[in-house]
């Protein structure tokens, strides 16, 4: 991803609105934000994509108000799923009265290659995350 040559500085614990949507809420991290973003323009779901930016301190408030805007979440990271910043915001979204659709789609619990084309096959792909979001779409 580019990064700017001069001086810049990131909010902490505030997280960022990358898209606007109504259908199902994207929790992007990392490299997968843009992932995500590729995705939302091969799908017909109205898909809105929310960055984290830090997770700890996590901005829960504003990932909450878009979980309950469109009524379904998907958490997307690199890092494994067992185990990992996931589950935490799974857990954080709950007690915040997320009561709405959750899944999550993550590294497989295996060490991360250091052969690149390995490492891609162990984390999420575009195919998967499209795979993944019709099935939400399909589910009541």
């Amino acid at each position: 991803m580019p990064v700017p040559s001069e001086l810049y500085e990131v909010p902490i614990g505030q997280a960022k609105l990358v898209k606007e949507g109504t259908d199902l809420t994207i929790i992007a991290l990392g490299r997968m934000v843009e992932v995500a973003k590729s995705v939302a323009s091969q799908t017909s779901a109205s898909l809105e994509i929310v960055d984290p930016i830090t997770i700890s301190p996590l901005d829960i408030k504003t990932l909450t108000a878009s979980a309950q805007k469109t009524g379904k979440v998907l958490i997307l990271t690199e890092a494994v799923t067992r185990s990992g910043i996931s589950g935490e915001i799974l857990a954080q979204l709950v007690e915040a009265g997320f009561s709405g659709a959750i899944k999550r789609l993550g590294g497989q619990f295996m060490p991360i290659s250091a052969a690149k084309s390995v490492e891609l096959a162990q984390v999420p792909t575009v195919d998967a995350i499209l795979a993944t979001i019709d099935k939400m779409m399909k589910e009541v």
